[in-house]
């Protein structure tokens, strides 16, 4: 059933309009169901270019512990598969599906699973976008993807990011701030518990509260607690007899003897088939009409009392309905049969069993948080443990067959394994699943299935093909795929990063667009532990390096040069690229000679040559922010000297943390020279004598009128930005 009353056909609505990307959020999953029947035939689905399915921890493990000929064929291939872990449950419904210009949203009760689409008495209801022409749930779209974002960053997948920055990037308005609310609204606990959230949108003395749930505490003491919080004159509670958890002890308490509390039994049907209760509803009703609430949340302590962080993870859709409404509405949507009965003697009771799934915490010495194909290699991401008590890799493929591979590289929080040409096809083919074991043969981890979600046009992975778009978006979205590429060796990647990403010149408006990826502009260790390779890698890349801020600096020079107050993203946009990029080529160089026992005089050459032609470009780009730029935009328009400083400060704080990096490595690079760096001298011959830096950028004149000139300006930013109206 929908919200409005009216019978919701849940496969219709999945089947009627394409879209191009999907999120999908349940608590329960039915892989066999999803692939042979859901990504083939529901046009929603079929069309699209990604599609993400997230799901609590305990269902995920569920479908790696299937047998081998019953474990899901396409997951990590076809779509992206997503567990999440709290010490509740992962329990939200949410079905989003965007295009560029229009929308779907299902959110209710309903399981993405056969019953849940088909058979189950549901409540749910389905909202459509279409941009400047249906926009009346435009923010209630916009609270749905904020949900997702901070699932993302809570309970973090790379691939996962990529997929709702892909979804930004398409479909813009989803994140556009000047949408005006509308009459619905996303309730999920996050950060709060969700009947706190109930009670403050109701206005007006609350005169009864009614819900309808299957699942409820098998102590009655919550409606004590729900009635302390929502002082309501009474409760009323619709429930399904043999389907419903509530127990006998709900009938025998005060509040239900003395008629505070009124429980029914009522049935749900579709023509002649009686359908089992799933759905879930609130209703506060007060003299100036109702607040209605619908979605995933149960009658229980986890679900309603406790935040993500304690207890379950829900959602809810928030209504408030007028004085006529509720007379319209409420009584069909409690008891839409007009079947219920109300129930005081406990023997007429049928309680079902409880969900018997416990959540525990792993045991594993190892957490993996994802794996990852890349270019003949699977990059393994962990979240807990010492890498060091992994010996090799176990790959689990379709019909029980499994092999081992050693590692071949690793650093404290990620790990290598090299992988045939024709083993790598094979995962673009069948899911596979990936576990680590020590050098008994012991599994010391988890198991996750590799991810291997592949560009049809490009053949990179999905996440990889992004890179280019992400980084031309924005600023931020630019400074995520730098982080990206720096946690990682793949060098086809960063070579076609380099070759292809052009930042386009916009001398007009910008939209008013910004990524909502998390910064990522701190220097990232990660690299170090690949070892020496760094060093030739970082050599290969040079000239594409140059040629990469040489083509970046001809836009900056025609932005100063035409000097418009809404050209300054843009031109900072473009500034972090370069300032990125040679700021990375730094931190690989250098990690790969910190990774060597001595270092030569020629690398020790090569390494002064590529750092005086980045610094020297850093410098020049610092200079032209300030001096040819910012200054002279101020004296072009000095009644616009806060929004200038409006138009800076989002960029301030990464432009800081750039610089911060940029002037870090100077400690770095003495520490390597006097401690790895030494002239051939004669055996017996103490102390041994360091390379020196000759007329190099990091010599200590040159490097102090550096260092001096990098923050001068990061003051003067910083003094300016810092006067900023609020």
């Amino acid at each position: 059933m929908s919200a409005n009353n009216s019978r919701l056909d849940l496969h219709a609505a999945l089947d009627s309009d394409p879209f191009m990307q999907a999120v999908i959020l349940t608590y329960t999953f039915e892989p066999a169901f999803f692939e042979k029947y859901c990504l083939v035939n529901l046009r929603a689905l079929s069309t699209c270019q990604s599609v993400t399915i997230c799901l609590d921890r305990v269902t995920y493990e569920n479908a790696l512990d299937a047998p081998a000929a019953d474990r899901p064929r396409h997951v990590n291939v076809r779509y992206l598969l997503h567990p999440v872990d709290v010490p509740g449950v992962f329990h939200p419904k949410m079905i989003l599906l965007t295009s560029e210009n229009r929308a779907r949203l299902i959110i209710g009760s309903a399981n993405f699973t056969r019953p849940g689409l088909t058979s189950n008495a549901e409540l749910a209801a389905v909202y459509d976008f279409r941009r400047k022409d249906r926009e009346e749930f435009g923010s209630l779209f916009q609270s749905a993807f904020q949900f997702l974002w901070k699932i993302s960053e809570q309970w973090p997948s790379r691939n996962f990011r990529s997929n709702l920055q892909e979804i930004a990037r398409q479909s813009e308005w989803i994140v556009d701030p000047s949408l005006e609310p509308g009459p619905a609204r996303l309730l999920t606990n996050i950060e709060k518990p969700l009947l706190e959230q109930l009670a403050a949108l109701s206005t007006g003395q609350i005169q009864s509260v009614s819900l309808v749930a299957p699942y409820f505490d098998e102590s009655p003491a919550l409606m004590e607690k729900i009635l302390s919080i929502i002082p309501a004159h009474n409760l009323k509670i619709y429930t399904q007899n043999g389907r419903t958890t509530l127990s006998a002890d709900w009938l025998r308490h005060e509040f239900v003897k003395k008629g505070k509390t009124e429980v029914y039994l009522t049935d749900y049907s579709e023509g002649e088939l009686s359908q089992p209760l799933h759905g879930k509803l609130f209703v506060l009703e007060s003299s100036s009409g109702a607040t209605i609430a619908f979605g995933s949340a149960n009658c229980t302590t986890p679900a309603l009392l406790r935040t993500a962080k304690h207890g379950n993870l829900e959602c809810l859709i928030a209504c408030i309905l007028s004085p006529p409404q509720v007379r319209k509405a409420i009584s069909r949507l409690l008891d839409p049969e007009n079947k219920a009965e109300r129930v005081l003697d406990p023997s007429v009771l049928v309680t079902a069993a409880g969900d018997d799934i416990e959540h525990c915490a792993t045991s594993a010495l190892i957490q993996i948080e994802e794996a990852e194909i890349e270019k003949e290699q699977i990059v393994v991401w962990l979240s807990r443990g010492s890498v060091e008590l992994a010996q090799h890799a176990k790959l689990e493929f379709s019909g029980g067959k499994y092999l081992h591979l050693p590692l071949r590289a690793a650093t404290p929080a990620s790990l290598v394994i090299g992988i045939s040409e024709a083993l790598e096809k094979r995962t673009a083919r069948e899911a596979v699943i990936l576990s680590l074991e020590n050098g008994a043969g012991k599994q010391i981890s988890n198991r996750v299935f590799v991810i291997n979600l592949q560009d049809d046009a490009t053949g990179l992975s999905v996440r990889k093909a992004r890179h280019v778009k992400d980084a031309e978006q924005n600023a931020l979205g630019l400074l995520a795929v730098l982080h990206d590429l720096r946690s990682g060796l793949d060098e086809e990647a960063l070579r076609t990063f380099l070759t292809y990403c052009s930042i386009p010149l916009v001398l007009g408006p910008r939209s008013g667009w910004r990524s909502l990826a998390r910064d990522s502009s701190k220097a990232d260790s990660g690299m170090r532990g690949f070892g020496q390779r760094n060093f030739d890698v970082a050599l290969s890349l040079h000239q594409l390096v140059l040629d990469f801020c040489e083509r970046h600096f001809k836009k900056l020079r025609r932005l100063a040069s035409e000097r418009r107050v809404e050209s300054i993203a843009n031109f900072l946009h473009i500034s972090l690229a370069i300032a990125g990029i040679l700021d990375a080529q730094i931190d690989r160089a250098l990690s790969g000679l910190e990774a060597k026992t001595l270092v030569s005089q020629d690398e020790w050459y090569q390494f002064r040559e590529v750092c005086d032609a980045y610094l020297l470009r850093y410098q020049d780009l610092n200079k032209l922010l300030m001096d040819d730029y910012l200054n002279k935009l101020l004296l072009r328009y000095p009644k616009k000297t806060n929004q200038i400083r409006a138009a800076f400060a989002p960029e301030l704080q990464p432009l800081q943390a750039m610089s911060g990096s940029i002037l870090s490595y100077r400690k770095r690079v003495e520490d390597l020279r006097i401690t790895k760096c030494f002239l051939p001298v004669s055996k017996g011959v103490v102390p041994p004598i360091p390379f020196r830096y000759f007329n190099s950028v990091f010599d200590v004149p040159s490097w102090a009128r550096f260092a001096a000139g990098v923050r001068a300006i990061d003051a003067q930013l910083t003094k300016f930005v810092a006067h900023v109206p609020q």
